[in-house]
């Protein structure tokens, strides 16, 4: 159950949603709410795509394995941990991947499911 006031402040920018518990704002104030068990066309950030010498994110969450080299992914969100989603799919260009993002990192373009 999420609190009355918090739930007519969600509702006064017009985000509120039934059954979601957890939202993520992002820097431009951006709500980015992401739940178990659905499906997502997403865009990820450069950094993510192309990143910068010293970022570990992929060494240390997803084994070496960073996404293909595009920026569009229709996946199913499977875990949520903290500000981290781990993601199963398909890129634009039919490559399958999954792994652990950043939430910041990524916009979500559609809500197939």
């Amino acid at each position: 159950m999420i609190n009355d006031q918090i739930k007519k402040e969600l509702e006064k920018l017009g985000v509120y949603q039934e059954g979601i518990y957890e939202y993520h704002f992002g820097m431009e104030g951006t709500p980015k709410s992401l739940m178990l068990g659905s499906e997502y066309k997403l865009s990820l950030k450069d950094y993510i795509l192309h990143p910068y010498p010293g970022f570990t994110l992929h060494e240390n969450w997803n084994g070496g394995n960073p996404p293909p080299t595009t920026n569009i992914i229709y996946c199913i969100v499977r875990k949520l941990s903290g500000k981290m989603v781990f993601i199963e799919g398909k890129c634009d260009d039919g490559v399958a991947w999954s792994g652990w993002l950043p939430i910041k990192s990524v916009d979500i373009l559609e809500v197939i499911k």
